[in-house]
């Protein structure tokens, strides 16, 4: 229900309201436009395969103009690029919109602040999940060094179907500071001709990437997990 992500370089964590997902906190960019973006996808249809490939080719050239800015702006007009940055020409908007079959003309400026995700798709669809971000602040980048990582996780949903009943609560912290919080309906329903038992969240870690050249690493070190504040190692500190 929650997970630490990288897609395409960038440091990120998302939240799931059952097979909805939501990128609550990231490593760089305007947290209100983020929230602006998945609002916007939000309004699609996750089974419209038009949507789909529509959000996947804006997605695709939005990536192209920030990872190959030599390449587009030979290729591309100056018009067709603004279309894709905020406060665009609306007009330019809308005619790159209905070539792509998008019906909400905002979504082609707005989406370039989540356009590093790795399935759009996964953010179509309505999620009851609050995000609520602390003073604009962004995660640190662990490309620049160790990020210490705190998180506060009180699994819930309104719609379960055993089980307690209520809304889910998570506060994150990075390096001592506050990033963001959530409240929403979090994991999956708990269902009765599926029963599981109630044993709360577990930790899981791994390297989950899809096949290309190249290396990967990461490191990890100093986790600690605990029922209350006062169980945790006292490297884990909040203000």
């Amino acid at each position: 229900m929650i997970a630490q992500r990288f897609d395409n370089g960038v440091f990120h964590i998302t939240v799931q309201d059952n097979e909805i997902r939501r990128v609550v906190a990231k490593a760089e960019g305007d947290p209100d436009r983020l929230v602006a973006a998945q609002n916007l996808l939000a309004k699609l249809d996750p089974h419209d395969e038009r949507a789909v490939s529509a959000v996947k080719s804006l997605q695709s050239l939005d990536l192209l103009a920030k990872t190959q800015p030599g390449l587009t702006d030979e290729f591309f007009t100056e018009d067709l690029l603004k279309t894709l940055r905020p406060n665009s020409n609306p007009a330019e908007g809308k005619k790159l919109s209905e070539t792509l079959g998008l019906n909400d003309s905002s979504l082609v400026s707005q989406f370039s602040a989540l356009s590093f995700v790795a399935e759009p798709e996964k953010y179509f669809g309505n999620a009851n999940i609050e995000i609520i971000p602390e003073a604009n602040r962004a995660l640190p980048d662990p490309s620049k060094g160790w990020v210490d990582m705190m998180y506060r996780i009180k699994p819930g949903r309104t719609d379960n179907e055993y089980g307690p009943k209520g809304k889910g609560e998570i506060d994150i912290w990075a390096d001592g500071q506050k990033i963001v919080s959530v409240r929403g309906n979090l994991g999956a329903t708990l269902k009765k001709d599926t029963p599981l038992a109630l044993e709360g969240p577990y930790f899981k870690f791994g390297t989950y990437r899809l096949r290309i050249p190249g290396t990967f690493s990461f490191q990890f070190d100093e986790f600690s997990q605990a029922s209350s504040k006062d169980g945790l190692a006292p490297l884990c500190s909040a203000h």
